[in-house]
């Protein structure tokens, strides 16, 4: 609609500039007044109908009462009808115009890394043109060694307990080179982000450029007494698909780097971790008796805590634990209709993806565990059993 209108305009103005032209080459008409059309020499005083200055010469009395052009006003006409007819092409041809020239790509940060590499985000202005949002390029000597595009960049990963950003010249993969994390989002589709390691320099100051490898969602912190940090991953065991809310805190796997680009699962350090604060009160059986206290008392049960505490359990090799947890009575097993009140906009079709019965959900966690790719590591953690915590 608003370009109909402009276009319009467009022709208007030019319209307006074509008139503006022919006034001024229609001229001035003055009755009385003769001159010569060659040379505009006045012959008001000189019926001759040759013209004494440069010989014009015309049987036609008319020829020498032609009105005269005003060429300054024929000039701005002529100027507005150019005008507007770049202004009416103006959108077709900035877009070739861009296509030949390319984007811009403007400058978002900047830091100076080891082995004199020198890092950059820079940001789209079309992204029509780059379907991409966010460029990161790793620069040595002037040229670029390194280019990855996504829809989002950020140097670095924030530790969740410090605050402090790291991943920026440090040794964050332990292979005795400094690295860059490159936290990432490349689909533009989702929330979840990746995390990309470069090796930058050895420490004997030879660079090198290496990808070592794309993380899954997660963070670097230090874990325990360890002073290198390490990468916790957040992993989903279950998908919360089952209508409960309140199932916010995700387990993680602690990781570490193994041969080539691959990072493996600490088991010690994955099932050493300590349970999350709004857990760390309950066990099997209290998490239970807190949401049958919310029951009796009118309020949101919470179930998805319930599931939460279960798949941390899970995840610290306490798989008994975890299966009590799901194998017991919850609130609604007896009254479905009435848990539904606790579920927001829950609709029949979308409550059937929970079914409030101790067996089925203990089904629905073993198959979870089936399907999932640390199948292998959960098993081997619930086999050595419970880590030994220091007082």
């Amino acid at each position: 609609m608003f370009e109909e209108i402009a276009s319009y305009r467009f022709i208007g103005l030019a319209i307006m500039g074509l008139v503006i032209a022919w006034l001024g080459w229609r001229g001035r008409r003055e009755r009385g007044e003769r001159w010569c059309p060659a040379c505009q020499t006045d012959l008001s005083k000189d019926p001759s109908r040759t013209c004494s200055s440069c010989g014009f010469s015309s049987p036609d009395e008319t020829a020498f009462h032609l009105p005269r052009p005003r060429w300054g006003i024929v000039i701005i006409g002529l100027v507005v009808v150019s005008v507007a007819s770049v202004l009416s092409i103006r959108d077709d041809l900035s877009g070739s115009v861009r296509e030949f020239i390319g984007p811009i790509w403007s400058l978002e940060e900047r830091v100076e890394l080891p082995g004199g590499w020198v890092a950059e985000i820079h940001r789209s202005n079309d992204l029509a043109l780059t379907n991409l949002d966010r460029r990161v390029r790793l620069i040595g000597d002037g040229e670029t060694s390194f280019e990855w595009m996504g829809w989002f960049a950020r140097f670095g990963t924030e530790d969740p307990v410090t605050g402090e950003t790291v991943g920026i010249g440090e040794d964050i993969d332990r292979d005795g080179t400094p690295d860059l994390v490159v936290r990432a989002n490349g689909d533009g589709e989702s929330e979840a982000s990746r995390v990309l390691i470069l090796s930058l320099a050895t420490r004997s100051g030879i660079r090198r450029i290496e990808t070592r490898t794309i993380l899954p969602e997660g963070w670097f912190m230090a874990v325990g007494d360890d002073s290198q940090r390490r990468f916790q991953a957040i992993d989903r065991l279950i998908d919360n698909r089952w209508g409960l809310s309140g199932f916010v805190s995700k387990p993680t796997l602690v990781l570490e780097p193994g041969r080539g680009s691959t990072w493996n699962i600490d088991l010690e350090a994955t099932r050493a971790q300590p349970m999350p604060p709004s857990m760390v009160a309950f066990d099997a059986s209290t998490i239970i008796e807190a949401a049958f206290e919310a029951w009796s008392s009118g309020t949101d049960p919470r179930l998805g805590d319930l599931l939460a505490f279960a798949t941390h359990l899970a995840y610290r090799g306490r798989m008994d634990e975890a299966r009590a947890v799901l194998g017991a009575a919850w609130p609604g097993d007896e009254d479905s209709e009435r848990l539904k009140l606790f579920m927001p906009g829950a609709r029949d079709a979308e409550f059937l993806d929970y079914r409030p019965d101790p067996a089925w959900r203990l089904g629905a966690f073993e198959s979870a565990i089936e399907r999932s790719p640390r199948r292998l590591e959960l098993e081997a953690m619930s086999r050595m059993g419970p880590p030994i915590l220091e007082p």
